[in-house]
């Protein structure tokens, strides 16, 4: 059974807050011009980004772009 691309998981107790989780697809080290948000499916989200995949670079770039959605 697939997961869900974007799953919400409630929280387990009053002090805990809830989480949200999201099965993303990394394309590290694509051009500038074609970072972003390229697909959301059932199965995933697809990512680019700009930064290499290397000491961390790739998945700061993910959270920066995840955090900067509006």
């Amino acid at each position: 059974m697939l997961q869900p691309a974007i799953r919400f998981i409630a929280a387990k107790s009053k002090t805990q807050g809830a989480s949200i989780q999201l099965l993303c697809h990394v394309k590290p080290g694509v051009s500038a011009k074609r970072e972003g948000i390229a697909a959301v499916t059932d199965e995933g989200i697809e990512l680019c980004v700009s930064a290499q995949a290397r000491e961390g670079e790739a998945n700061k770039a993910v959270r920066e772009m995840i955090a900067g959605v509006r």
